[in-house]
C-alpha cells in the first residue's frame, strides 16, 4: 500500500494538473510482476482431438493397463477395441458431430468405454448420475435434444434410443470408417448446479480439454507430475 501511495504522489509531483482518475494506482514494478504472472501461453497440440491422442497412446503402450476398476484390468488395446465396437453402434444410430449422447451409468470400465465410443463416433457425451431425480434427467436431455442414451442398469423408460451397456457385445465387430472430428467440436457437456436458477449445459470442446491437460509450467500437470512419470493413479469414491 505504501508503494502505491508513493507512486501516486510521484505522479502528482511530476504533473500537478493531472486528474485523479488518470493516476496509475499500480506501481511500475508491480505492473511488470502482474504482467509476467498472466503471460501463461504455452504450445499444445491444438489441432488434435481427445480420442486421437488416446489412439496414439494405444499404439505406444497396447498391453499396459489403461484402467483398473476393482479387480478388473483393461489394457489400452482392449479399451480401444471396446470403444471402437460401441462407436460403430452409435454411428449406425445417428451419433456424429453436433449430437450429444447421454451416459447414465455408474462408475466403472463401461462408463469409460462409453465416453471414448461417443468421441470416436464424432459426438459429445453428457455424464448423468443415475441417482438424479428422473425429472432432472429428463430436463437435461430435453435441453440438449439427446436422442441416444447409454445406460448401465438404469431402468427408467426415457422414450429415447437406449442401449444397455451391460448387455452390449463390446467384443463385436467395429466399422473401419473414421469420422472426421474437428478440435472445435464438442467433447462433452457438463451442467451447472442450478443454484441461481435453471441448470444450464456448458459445452467443452476437444481443444479446451487438450489445452487443460497438456503439461506446462503453469498448470497442475506441469508442476506436480514428473515428465518421466510412467503412470498416474486416479482414485475416486
Amino acid at each position: 500500500l505504501a508503494d502505491r501511495i508513493e507512486s501516486m504522489i510521484r505522479q502528482l509531483a511530476a504533473c500537478p494538473e493531472m486528474e485523479f482518475s488518470a493516476l496509475e494506482i499500480v506501481p511500475p514494478r508491480e505492473a511488470r510482476l502482474l504482467d509476467s504472472f498472466n503471460r501463461t501461453e504455452e504450445p499444445f497440440p491444438s489441432e488434435r482431438c481427445v480420442h486421437d491422442l488416446f489412439k496414439q497412446t494405444v499404439k505406444q503402450n497396447p498391453t499396459r493397463d489403461a484402467l483398473v476398476f476393482r479387480r478388473e484390468h483393461l489394457s489400452y488395446e482392449t479399451l480401444d477395441q471396446y470403444s471402437d465396437a460401441l462407436a460403430s453402434w452409435l454411428s449406425i444410430h445417428g451419433a456424429g458431430p453436433g449430437t450429444v449422447v447421454a451416459i447414465i451409468a455408474h462408475r466403472g470400465w463401461r462408463m469409460i468405454a462409453a465416453m471414448l465410443g461417443v468421441l470416436k463416433s464424432g459426438g459429445a457425451f453428457m455424464l448423468v448420475d443415475p441417482a438424479y431425480p428422473i425429472l432432472r434427467i429428463r430436463q437435461m436431455m430435453e435441453q440438449l435434444s439427446c436422442d441416444i442414451v447409454l445406460t448401465d442398469g438404469f431402468k427408467e423408460a426415457l422414450g429415447k434410443d437406449c442401449l444397455d451397456l451391460e448387455a452390449f457385445d463390446f467384443e463385436g465387430p467395429a466399422a473401419s470408417k473414421k469420422v472426421q472430428v474437428k478440435p472445435t467440436d464438442l467433447c462433452y457437456v457438463v451442467f451447472t448446479s442450478g443454484s441461481t436458477g435453471q441448470p444450464k449445459g456448458i459445452g467443452v470442446t476437444h481443444r479446451n480439454v487438450i489445452n487443460y491437460v497438456t503439461p506446462n509450467p503453469h498448470n497442475i500437470l506441469g508442476r506436480c507430475i514428473p515428465k518421466d512419470a510412467r503412470s498416474i493413479a486416479c482414485v475416486t469414491n
